[in-house]
């Protein structure tokens, strides 16, 4: 009798955790391509520090600033040598 009550609980155990797993999964959303994509082109706003590294032939320069975007605006880059870019539109 004691042995039936344990391999019913096992069972019941088993059945509980592929459920709770089968939940969870089907709770996870799924980004592929056209979802970052879609919501990369929903962003409004944000500000980045950014580090650019240019490596030629001769040397490389590294240049450390802020960037920041803002949908309607447009992006502004600020580099810490006190030059700052401006791009707006396409």
């Amino acid at each position: 009798m004691k042995k039936r009550l344990t391999y019913t609980l096992f069972i019941i155990a088993i059945c509980l955790t592929i459920a709770v797993a089968l939940f969870i999964k089907g709770r996870t959303r799924t980004l592929d391509e056209y979802n970052v994509i879609d919501s990369l082109s929903e962003i409004k706003a944000y500000k980045s520090d950014i580090t650019i590294e240019v490596v030629n032939d001769r040397e490389t320069n590294k240049y450390e600033g802020f960037q920041t975007y803002k949908k309607d605006i447009g992006y502004k880059l600020d580099l810490k040598d006190k030059r700052s870019f401006t791009f707006k539109g396409d």
